[in-house]
This record gives structure tokens, sequence and C-alpha cells, in this order.
């Protein structure tokens, strides 16, 4: 009986330690300049995180990284470098089978190329297709969303001069065959000509009888902006639209997203609601410049990510908080958390932050350094003894140390070269407090992988 009710205390304790948010703050990279563009959540619970590189070559290169929700790295990947072009993700989006696709663009000396393909979970590629319109100006493609039958919608233009260009919007079914055009008007009114037309956003939802594509983008001319909200239907036919109300605005939309029923709408500073007729706001304000994302809360609210700082703010827009660290992406966690992504000291900075957008520095610096592996400790929740497990697959400098939550070492359990192969690690809480710990793998002085475990006593 005594077991029994222990156990139960155990499994009581842990359920109420597991509501609570664990926070952290990362840095990857090891090239000259680095910054996090942008960052989804997949289907299997992990996240794509997309970056710029500038290497010490000074070559502009992709950088792509998997985590999970503690920010471990699971796989990365880099693509370009080895010449004058420069590479670059504008989009990404995730399938319901864990597939993704991408809106990437490379530009060259004579002009720019853009292309679309579609990816597995580990980034094999499944199909691509390039949009070329060289030594022009070139094409790009800057907008991408996934479609409920496996194929995608993007958004990109012709640039045809300096002063003029041609946005068009096309739907790909899953083996990247093009099915519906859509070429973006050049007039306004049947009178005022449009020299730039662009789709900046593009989101999918279901619609009252088929898929519906939402956009948000820009007409303008040398004298004005008329920024836009447009649903398309799934033949890329216009189903409704807004731009006559927006004409008094003077500033260029560049992003939305859904919070409840309605959007939220936003470009440079300012950010205003709109439901989703497309025709009521309740409220308009102006944060910090330049905002990047915007995401709905667990409780309701929605998070919003400046360049220079983070806020929180309820429904009608008041701010609850805000914090002095900027953001370019947001993404919501399972646990009521939000991870963040961008740049700190030229490296891709990313954290996790509660509810409160407070976050601790359990982890400075995380190399890419492939070939370990470390596992999750046994027994978890653990009184006063557990084991840590870890595989290396070469003879390296190892650190393995333990961190309370707020970030400060509490304990050393490795620090000296171990040779490959699978290691194992025996930690005795016995003077501790009860609490979530972190436990920290640090391979030649960069931090590669943390896990967080429960101690009760």
């Amino acid at each position: 009986m005594k077991t029994l009710i222990n156990f139960m205390l155990i499994m009581v304790t842990a359920q109420m330690f597991s509501q609570k948010i664990d926070t952290w703050e990362r840095r990857y990279g090891d090239d000259l300049n680095e910054g996090g563009k942008q960052i989804i959540r997949m289907n299997d619970g992990n996240y794509l995180i997309n970056c710029n590189i500038i290497t010490a070559d000074y070559e502009d290169m992709i950088w792509v990284i998997a985590v999970n929700e503690n920010g471990d790295s699971l796989w990365t990947k880099k693509i370009g470098g080895g010449g004058p072009a420069s590479f670059y993700i504008n989009d990404m989006d995730c399938f319901l089978d864990g597939s993704f696709c991408i809106a990437e663009g490379v530009n060259y000396q004579l002009g720019q190329s853009g292309h679309v393909s579609m990816n597995t979970s580990t980034y094999e590629e499944i199909w691509s297709k390039a949009y070329t319109n060289l030594p022009s100006f070139g094409v790009g493609v800057n907008a991408i969303t996934c479609t409920a039958d496996s194929g995608c919608v993007l958004a990109g233009y012709y640039q045809e001069s300096l002063e003029s260009g041609s946005g068009f919007i096309e739907k790909l079914d899953k083996n990247g065959n093009s099915v519906a055009y859509h070429q973006l008007e050049s007039t306004l009114h049947d009178s005022i000509f449009i020299p730039y037309n662009r789709i900046e956003a593009l989101m999918s939802r279901p619609g009252m009888f088929e898929e519906e594509y939402v956009a948000v983008g820009n007409m303008q001319t040398p004298d004005k902006i008329y920024p836009y909200i447009k649903v398309f239907v799934d033949s890329l036919n216009l189903f409704m639209e807004n731009i006559v109300s927006f004409e008094n605005l003077n500033y260029l939309f560049e992003g939305f997203d859904v919070l409840s029923n309605k959007y939220v709408i936003f470009g440079d500073s300012k950010m205003f609601d709109l439901d989703r007729s497309l025709r009521y706001s309740t409220w308009n304000i102006e944060l910090s410049p330049s905002i990047h994302s915007v995401k709905e809360t667990s409780d309701d609210n929605f998070f919003v990510g400046t360049t220079t700082k983070t806020y929180k703010l309820n429904k009608d827009a008041d701010i609850i908080w805000e914090k002095d660290f900027g953001s370019n992406s947001l993404a919501l966690t399972d646990d009521g958390g939000c991870l963040a992504v961008g740049s700190k000291y030229n490296d891709v900075w990313i954290c996790k932050f509660d509810q409160d957008g407070n976050y601790v520095n359990i982890n400075n610096y995380v190399g890419t350094v492939d070939g370990y592996e470390l596992f999750q400790n046994y027994p978890n929740p653990f009184n006063p003894e557990t084991t840590i497990k870890y595989s290396l697959s070469d003879n390296v400098q190892v650190k393995l140390s333990i961190l309370d939550v707020t970030g400060k070492e509490v304990a050393e359990l490795v620090n000296q070269k171990q040779e490959r192969g699978n290691h194992e690690v025996n930690f005795n809480a016995e003077m501790l407090t009860s609490g979530i710990y972190f436990y920290k793998l640090s391979i030649d002085n960069k931090v590669v992988g943390s896990k967080s475990m429960i101690f009760l006593k």
C-alpha cells in the first residue's frame, strides 16, 4: 500500500511539474554570419528553421535546421556555396504526412531565378520546379502554402525592368505539375496602371464548398500604395477581395495570421484586425518596427514578434507585456510556450519563452556537431539516483553537466576526453531539492544537446 501511495504521489507531482513550461536559449553557428529567418512547426511536433549564412569566403548559403521542442538539433542541411550566386529560402510550409514545400531563390550576376520543391521530413527532394527568365532581371517565388490534396499554391513575380514587374499565383499538384494559374492585375479601376503587384503572404483554409487561398499583397505606383487582401478559390479565380478600403494606408502589407475567427494583418510597425468577410476592423495598433510574426496564444491572446521587441497583446490589442528581445518568426509549442528565431552575435538565435515572456539561458552556444545522441535519463522522475546515457561517433572532449531551472550549474558529471561509443553516467541528486533539472552535453566546448528531468524526494 505504501508503495502504491508513493507511486501515486510521484505521478501527481510529475503531472504538476509537466505543466510548467521549460524555457531555454540557444545559438547555432560556425560561419562568418548566420541568422534565423523563419520557423515552422511540422506535423510530428518538431520544427524547421530557415536560416541564411555568409561564409568566411563571403558566400551566401541556405541553412535548414530541424529541432525538437527542447531545441536539440535533429539534422541540418546547407545549400549553395562554391560560386558567386546567393541562395535563400523565402517561405516554407508543411504537409500532413510530414513532408514540406519550400519557395527558394538564387541571385546571379545577371538576374535571379525562383525554385519550388517538395521534400521529405529529412529534406530529401521529391520534386522541384524552376522559374527562370535569365538573363533578364529574373523571377522570384516569395510565398507558398500547402494544399489539402498534397499540392501547393505559390506566389511569384517576373521582374521585367527596374520600374515594373508582373505578379502571379499558381497551383501545383502533388507531382509539381501546374493545374491552375492566375496573372495578377496590372491596372486598378480599369484606369490606374500598376507597375508593381506582388503577393507577400499566402494561407490555405477550408472554404464553404472548396479549399480557399488567402493572400495579402500590394499594388504600387510611383505615387501611391494600394495594399490588399484577396481570397482565391481552388481554380485560382478570385472569390472576394478588399482593396478600396485600404487606399488611405501609406504602408505595404507584409504578412498576416488567423486569430480566432478573424485575420491580423501587419506591415512595418502597424497592425490591425479584419473579420473573415474582409470588411470589419475593430482595432489598429503601432508597435516597434518592424513586425515579423503573429501567433495566437493558448489563453486566447496573441504574441507579436518585431525586430527589437516581443509583445503579448489581448484580443483588443492592449499590450499585456513587452520584452526586450526581437524575433523574425514565432511558432507555438504544445505546453503553451513559444519558439522565437532571429540573430544574435552573428549566429542563429533560438529561444523558447513562456506565457509571461520569460526564458532562461541554459544553452549559450550550439555548434554544428554531428554524430552524437543524448538519451532521456532513466528512471524519470527519480529519487535520488538516475542514469544518463549518450553515444559518440568520434574521440572528443566531453562535458556533461546538471543545471537548475535558472540555468545555474549545480553538478559536473563528466569533463574529459572520451572515446567513441556508448557511455553512461549515474547521477545522485540527494543534496538537491525536488524540482525540474536539466542535463547538458557539450562536445569540444560546443553544446549539442540537453534534456529535462524531474527529481522527487
